[in-house]
C-alpha cells in the first residue's frame, strides 16, 4: 500500500511538472532544432547559412510577438527566392517556423 501511495504521488508530480509556465527558447536550442532540418533531398543544403541570419531576431529585444513574427518573415522572404526550387526550400521554411517559435515564447500574449 505504501509503495502504491509512493508511485501515485510521484506520477502526480511529474505530470503536474509539464504545466509550468513555458520558458523561452534560448538561441542554442533555436539553433540545435532548426541545424537538425536535415541535408535536403541529396545532401546538398547547409542549414548552418540557413538558421543563423534568424538569430539577429534572438539578440535583438522585440517590441511584442507579432514585431517579433514579422522579423522573422522578412528574413524568410529574400530566403523564399534564394532557394527556391533547391534543395534548402525546406529548410528555409524550418528556419521561418522555429523562428515563429522562438517569438511565441520570449514574447507571451
Amino acid at each position: 500500500m505504501r509503495a502504491m501511495m509512493l508511485a501515485v504521488l510521484a506520477g502526480a508530480v511529474f505530470l503536474a511538472g509539464g504545466c509550468g509556465p513555458v520558458r523561452p527558447m534560448t538561441e542554442s536550442e533555436f539553433k540545435g532544432f532548426c541545424y537538425q532540418y536535415g541535408e535536403g533531398r541529396n545532401g546538398s543544403c547547409d542549414t548552418i547559412s540557413v538558421c543563423d541570419p534568424y538569430t539577429v531576431v534572438m539578440n535583438t529585444k522585440q517590441e511584442s510577438q507579432e514585431k517579433c513574427r514579422a522579423e522573422c518573415e522578412a528574413i524568410h522572404g529574400p530566403q523564399t527566392w534564394q532557394y527556391i526550387g533547391s534543395d534548402c526550400a525546406g529548410a528555409a521554411d524550418a528556419a521561418r517556423d522555429w523562428c515563429q517559435r522562438y517569438c511565441r515564447t520570449a514574447y507571451p500574449q
